[in-house]
């Protein structure tokens, strides 16, 4: 089964319940950009999204990673749970029939204001494109990044949650405005200037001199979530 297959099956079984995949990935707590990464980056699913997707669309985990064609959950005693457990891209993945259903959280959802330039900062601008459940509660609104710039923790197209401060430590990473173009990168504060670093080495550093004719803003700190901390 690859991870095309996989997001076949999630797209049938959504068509089915007549939800969309935006609801299903808010109300399962995964950011928008997870259909993206099987379909195009091959990036392997997380144990813990395929159950928290099998478990809101009531069905198996093997019949999401196409182990069987029968959708319902075999609800068997709890004596057999060693014997049912199952890997995927060599990660272990145990059938949700056999755990408590998961807890999710539906308060407090922040708004995706729009796309932040992970490359060469951009004229900003905000769109209205729903909201999230951050994985922080301090989170104050999201962007989705677009570019390379900071790959690999922050991927293209993917949600940057942010927490709304105006200062940034040494190395940090934040939302920076730059004379009205914000960018996404790894801030530094020197004693003549600023520079903003990309994470990919294919990108050049940004030198931004402190001078009357520059503007530049910090509109807030990068709170990485999980999957983006893994990649650091």
């Amino acid at each position: 089964m690859n991870n095309k297959q996989i997001t076949n099956i999630i797209k049938k079984l959504c068509q089915e319940k007549k939800i969309t995949i935006s609801t299903l990935l808010l109300n399962c707590n995964i950011t928008k950009s997870f259909i993206y990464d099987l379909e195009k980056r091959s990036t392997s699913p997380s144990c813990d999204k395929i159950v928290k997707i099998a478990d809101y669309l009531g069905c198996s985990v093997d019949y999401l990673l196409g182990r069987t064609d029968i959708p319902e959950v075999n609800r068997r005693n709890n004596a057999n749970i060693e014997k049912d457990i199952h890997t995927y891209n060599n990660k272990e993945i145990i059938p949700s029939a056999f755990e408590e259903p998961p807890r999710y959280n539906f308060q407090n959802p922040i708004a995706i204001l729009g796309r932040v330039a992970a490359g060469t900062p951009v004229l900003s601008y905000e769109v209205d494109y729903g909201t999230i459940v951050p994985e922080n509660p301090s989170a104050s609104y999201a962007l989705i990044a677009q570019g390379d710039s900071m790959y690999p923790v922050i991927l293209d197209a993917e949600t940057i949650e942010v927490i709304n401060q105006n200062v940034l430590e040494q190395g940090e990473i934040g939302i920076i405005s730059v004379n009205g173009e914000m960018t996404c990168k790894k801030f530094y504060n020197f004693p003549d200037h600023y520079e903003l670093r990309a994470i990919n080495p294919n990108f050049e550093t940004i030198t931004v001199p402190k001078n009357p004719s520059t503007n530049l803003q910090i509109r807030g700190k990068v709170s990485l979530t999980k999957a983006q901390m893994n990649r650091l």
